[in-house]
């Protein structure tokens, strides 16, 4: 393995800046939508204490971190709209209660801090 250079290093900040947001092509949606990568500290603070969780609280959990990484959810016509009461209800009534696409795009976002649920899935099997 080769040693790391400081050019590398300042390339990959650069390279880093431009991975802060991406595109989820929802099918519920039709579109894609965008995600913003936040904090990593916001992000360990959301998923602390998740193992264990009963399947509504993940679901709730998953529910706040896409609210956090999609700025359009942020708009409060739409949330007066779906009539929503908490402000992070309102990725169950865009995505029509989907939970597969709540899935995947939590995964989407997860994978933005190298969490591959791929290869978690392939470990799991080969048990």
């Amino acid at each position: 393995m080769a040693k790391v250079t400081i050019d590398q290093l300042l390339a990959k900040k650069l390279d880093d800046n431009k991975k802060k947001t991406v595109l989820f092509k929802s099918k519920e949606l039709g579109g894609d939508l965008e995600v913003n990568k936040i904090p990593l500290s916001k992000v360990l603070t959301l998923l602390d204490g998740s193992e264990g969780l009963s399947t509504p609280d993940a679901m709730a959990r998953n529910f706040e971190l896409i609210y956090e990484c999609c700025p359009l959810l942020h708009n409060s016509d739409l949330q007066k709209s779906y009539e929503v009461v908490e402000p992070f209800d309102i990725v169950a009534k865009i995505l029509n209660d989907n939970i597969g696409e709540i899935n995947r795009l939590a995964s989407t976002i997860l994978s933005l801090y190298g969490v591959d649920f791929e290869d978690a899935k392939d470990k799991v099997k080969k048990q």
